[in-house]
């Protein structure tokens, strides 16, 4: 459809509309008649001067336009074709001027860290992972991570790399329905020596990533891994976990990247979230910190109990040091704070938990909602007349 501000699309709308009544029946807008219309309108409007440049604008930057593409050039970024043209100052100049290191051209959808990886220059992909890259960015139309086009261009130094980065993860698979590995030796021969050596090399480094991971995940992160064992009971748990303490295990060690739904946890945010109390206290009466993130949400641990409706966890956790620092925390990915998330599910007693602790009511998530908002728009009137209620006896004004 035609890009045009919303606005302007009302006039051709009624236009449609004036035409179906003279004619006494209903006009269909197929795209030829709404192009066609549009560019009577438009032209009217002083928007466009002609058809033809409506439809040009539109083929510029569409993702998935069939159109074949003669010059790619020209849905690169400066950043990109600095990269393109292996010109590392030029890189460092134009981040130190502002570049987004993760910005996505305007065809494929890939950022300058995409392209770094095909190339064999090793301090190019480093000085970009250095400067904020996402490591495992997926492009929008292949879905394919930097280590996917790593191993699929053979480029062996850049796989090394990529796989000795804590925060990579080998697992993510692309639109294609592969994962980075499934990548080694696409579409190439069989009886090839120099190919043959090369997948065997990168089958190695993966097979040392993996691992690497797990006896990490055991030596640095065995608290983690005791309540992550879901075949122990709370009182093993909390047994073993004794044992490891008094041998100065980490209480705050993060679990590595797993893929079991709590990449970089610490044990008392997946305690928080499982809801185990006497882990969480033994936890916190050793040093835990409540105030860390985990991988996916960057919750902590007030999100994670809050979300799951465990009043109990909440009231623990506001005895121990952290918890005013963070009860009005604001997750990154919907900017919603713990009430946010009690209120969310329909969670009562954890909502009331909080806000007797002086958690702020007059926090906006992403969507725009407070939490007494938020509860309104999903029917929970219990929950928005208790934060009605509050906020009368705050003296707070409800923002609009």
């Amino acid at each position: 459809m035609l890009k045009t501000q919303n606005q302007n699309l009302k006039p051709i709308q009624k236009a449609f509309k004036k035409l179906g009544e003279t004619m006494n029946k209903p006009i269909p807008i197929t795209r030829k008649a709404y192009q066609s219309l549009a560019l009577i309108v438009l032209s009217g409007m002083g928007i466009t001067a002609s058809f033809s440049e409506a439809v040009a604008n539109e083929a510029i930057g569409a993702l998935y336009s069939s159109k074949f593409e003669s010059n790619i050039n020209q849905n690169l970024t400066p950043l990109h074709k600095a990269v393109w043209d292996n010109d590392i100052q030029r890189v460092k100049a134009l981040i130190d001027s502002g570049a987004d290191v993760n910005g996505l051209d305007r065809l494929m959808g890939v950022a300058p860290l995409h392209l770094a990886v095909q190339g064999r220059n090793l301090d190019l992909v480093k000085l970009l992972v250095t400067e904020g890259a996402f490591v495992n960015l997926q492009s929008v139309r292949l879905g394919g991570t930097p280590l996917l086009l790593a191993v699929w261009h053979r480029n062996i130094p850049a796989v090394e790399y990529l796989l000795s980065l804590p925060d990579i993860d080998t697992t993510v698979i692309s639109a294609a329905g592969a994962t980075a590995l499934g990548f080694n030796r696409s579409g190439t021969k069989a009886n090839d020596k120099a190919l043959n050596e090369d997948v065997a090399t990168i089958n190695a480094l993966f097979a040392a990533h993996k691992e690497k991971t797990l006896q990490q995940a055991q030596e640095k992160a065995a608290i983690y891994m005791i309540v992550a064992n879901q075949a122990l009971s709370e009182e093993e748990m909390v047994a073993e976990i004794k044992v490891l303490l008094e041998k100065g295990y980490d209480v705050n060690a993060v679990a590595p990247v797993l893929k079991q739904g709590s990449d970089f946890h610490s044990a008392l945010l997946l305690a928080a979230m499982k809801g185990y109390l006497k882990v969480a206290k033994l936890l916190l009466d050793n040093g835990a910190d409540q105030t860390l993130t985990g991988a996916y949400m960057a919750a902590i641990a007030l999100h994670k109990a809050a979300y799951f409706g465990r009043a109990d966890m909440l009231t623990l956790l506001s005895q121990y040091p952290g918890f005013q620092e963070v009860l009005n925390a604001q997750g990154p990915n919907n900017g919603y704070t713990p009430l946010h998330d009690a209120v969310w599910h329909g969670h009562l007693e954890a909502a009331k938990v909080l806000v007797e602790a002086g958690a702020r009511l007059d926090l906006k998530g992403y969507d725009g909602n407070t939490p007494e908002q938020l509860a309104r728009q999903n029917g929970y009137s219990m929950i928005a007349e208790y934060l009605e209620n509050t906020r009368s006896k705050r003296g707070n004004a409800p923002r609009k």
